[in-house]
């Protein structure tokens, strides 16, 4: 099964947009990639993050250079790469394109890689929030949606900045990563999270501290927000009961459901379905706008 997740940000708000110096124009995930890339030409530059497996990345005519997780490496227009897991295996990968006039002040500042195009940042819990927060934002369909995203991108680049900066992560910002993507792997879960600090071998308040730095709530907070995300993907594209999406993101109990999502979206399930356009029958109503989802080739 392919689950990969690709956002294309519309062009029709182009006019709209107050930050008319950068452009985001798509952005993904791809959970387990396994074609190796030839002499792949862009026509935007892009960063790809490699969070799991190895591989190699290559500026043609340049020297294949190794890489492992925790590497980011850009492309840029008109250039072509070489780039993928090594045979026989996979890598997990979050990418991100985009254009403007301010790319120039980032290479200056040496947020985004060129020379050299590779850098080892390590696999930040943060980073790999950033990413997740602009494919929701693609899953939206905010009239301020292309300001957030270069907003977004911006933030991820002196994220991953700093943490080359600093450093690969030791032994504590490892575990912290550990944490966090259990975490993700299991928000649909009744989560324990004393029993989780045990599994990882230490104590519930080191634990709690550990998810709090790498993003900024406590394991609850953190939870709740995991399963609001997932619900608010499921509520805009199916007309599935909001009883129904609230047991498929780890919560049972409807009221509390609807509780939850009004205080952290400020509008019920219901209402925000409504907004989305989607009708009883599941469709989408010509009020409301179909966000674009495409792969990659």
């Amino acid at each position: 099964m392919d689950d990969r997740r690709v956002v294309v940000f519309p062009v029709e708000l182009e006019g709209q947009r107050f930050l008319s110096d950068i452009r985001v124009a798509r952005v993904g995930h791809i959970p387990s990639q396994q074609a190796f890339r030839r002499g792949l030409v862009f026509s935007k530059h892009a960063l790809m993050y490699i969070v799991k497996g190895r591989g190699t990345y290559r500026s043609v005519p340049g020297e294949p250079i190794a890489v492992t997780p925790g590497t980011i490496f850009s492309a840029w227009p008109g250039g072509a790469f070489d780039y993928g897991p090594a045979d026989g295996e996979t890598w997990e990968e979050y990418f991100i394109a985009f254009s403007g006039r301010r790319v120039r002040l980032w290479l200056e500042a040496k947020l985004l890689p060129r020379k050299p195009p590779l850098l080892t940042v390590g696999v930040a819990a943060e980073g790999v929030e950033r990413f997740e927060d602009l494919l929701q934002l693609g899953s939206t369909d905010r009239p301020d949606i292309l300001d957030r995203a270069a907003i977004l991108l911006e933030q991820l680049l002196v994220t991953l900045g700093y943490a080359h900066r600093l450093g690969r992560p030791g032994p504590r910002e490892d575990l912290s990563s550990r944490i966090v993507k259990r975490l993700r792997q299991r928000f649909r879960e009744n989560v324990n999270f004393r029993q989780l600090a045990g599994e990882h071998n230490v104590s519930y308040s080191t634990f709690r501290r550990l998810v709090e730095r790498s993003t900024g709530a406590s394991p609850q907070q953190f939870l709740n927000t995991l399963r609001i995300r997932k619900a608010r993907e499921l509520l805009s594209r199916s007309d599935s009961p909001i009883k129904e999406i609230g047991f498929e993101v780890g919560i049972p109990n409807a009221n509390y459901f609807s509780r939850l999502f009004g205080r952290l979206e400020g509008l019920s399930p219901r209402a925000f379905r409504r907004q989305m356009g989607i009708n009883p029958s599941g469709a989408t109503s010509s009020s409301g706008s179909t966000r674009t989802r495409s792969r990659r080739s």
